[in-house]
C-alpha cells in the first residue's frame, strides 16, 4: 500500500467510524485478531468493544490533518 493510498485509508476511517460512532463498517478498517497495546501491556478487547470505549472518550477529530 502506498503512502497516499495509506492516509486516504486513515482518513476515511477518521470520518466513517471515529466521528460517527458508527463501528458496523469497523471490520474493513481494523483487524480480527487486533489487540490493543498500552504501556507494554496486551489487552485482546476487540475491534468493537475498543472502538466504543475510544468513541466515548475522545473528541471530535473531523479537523483531524495527517499531513501535520
Amino acid at each position: 500500500m502506498s503512502a497516499t493510498d495509506n492516509k486516504l485509508l486513515v482518513r476515511k476511517y477518521i470520518e466513517e467510524v471515529i466521528n460517527t460512532g458508527n463501528v458496523s463498517g469497523i471490520e474493513q478498517y481494523i483487524s480480527t485478531n487486533y489487540i490493543k497495546v498500552f504501556e507494554g501491556k496486551r489487552y485482546p478487547k476487540g475491534r468493537r468493544r475498543s472502538q466504543r470505549a475510544h468513541s466515548r472518550s475522545s473528541s471530535d477529530l473531523s479537523g483531524f490533518n495527517p499531513h501535520c
